[in-house]
C-alpha cells in the first residue's frame, strides 16, 4: 500500500498537465454546487474553501441569486496536495507551521503547491470559470498557497476573517500585526 501511495504521489509532484487534467474531473465530478440549477442563471461562480468554518455566513451571501458557490471535495483535494506537504511534514512534527515560516523547506513547499495550484485551475477553467476565491483565513499556509495561485491567475481573493474579532482590544492588536506584516484588512 505504501508503494501505491508514493507513486500516486510521485505522480502528482510531476505537475504534468495531463495527470492535472485527471485530478480537475475528478475534482468536478466530486464538487459541491451550493445552488441548485447551477448553470442556469447565476452570473458569478465563487470557490469557496474551508467552508465548513464560516458556513452561516456563505448561507447568507447564497441568498443572492448572481451568485453560484463552488466546494470541493476537501478529502480528495488533500490527497491532491499531501506530496506537496510531504515537503515540510517532518518539521511539522516538530514545530507549529508558524514557527517554520522562514526555512527553506517551507519556501519550497509554497513555490511547488502555489504553481500546482496554478495549472490546477488553469485547466479547471477550461470546464469552469471561477470569478473569486473565498476563505474565512489568510494564514494557514494551504491559504497562502491559494492567495498566490489565485493572484497568478489574476483571480480575487478574499478572506472572510473574523477570528477574534469581537473583542475590541483583540481586533485593534491583530489589526496592527497584520499591517506590520504588510496584509490589508477592511474592518467591518
Amino acid at each position: 500500500m505504501n508503494i501505491i501511495k508514493k507513486t500516486i504521489k510521485n505522480i502528482i509532484k510531476l505537475n504534468n498537465p495531463i495527470i492535472i487534467t485527471f485530478l480537475v474531473l475528478i475534482i468536478i465530478l466530486t464538487s459541491k454546487y451550493l445552488k441548485k440549477n447551477y448553470y442556469k442563471s447565476r452570473k458569478i461562480n465563487i470557490l469557496v474553501l474551508n467552508l465548513d468554518r464560516f458556513h452561516e455566513d456563505v448561507e447568507i451571501l447564497n441568498e443572492n441569486s448572481e451568485f453560484n458557490f463552488i466546494k470541493f471535495n476537501q478529502k480528495i483535494f488533500y490527497y491532491f496536495a499531501a506530496p506537496f506537504i510531504d515537503e515540510i511534514r517532518t518539521k511539522l512534527k516538530k514545530q507549529k507551521w508558524w514557527e517554520i515560516q522562514e526555512t527553506h523547506e517551507y519556501r519550497i513547499f509554497i513555490s511547488k503547491y502555489s504553481s500546482f495550484l496554478t495549472k490546477f485551475l488553469k485547466i479547471y477553467f477550461y470546464f469552469n470559470k471561477i470569478h473569486l476565491i473565498i476563505t474565512p483565513s489568510f494564514y494557514y499556509f494551504q491559504d497562502t498557497c491559494w492567495d498566490i495561485a489565485a493572484k497568478n491567475l489574476k483571480i480575487p481573493f478574499f478572506c472572510f476573517f473574523k477570528e477574534s474579532t469581537r473583542d475590541k482590544i483583540n481586533l485593534e492588536n491583530a489589526t496592527k500585526l497584520y499591517k506590520k506584516k504588510n496584509i490589508n484588512l477592511m474592518v467591518i
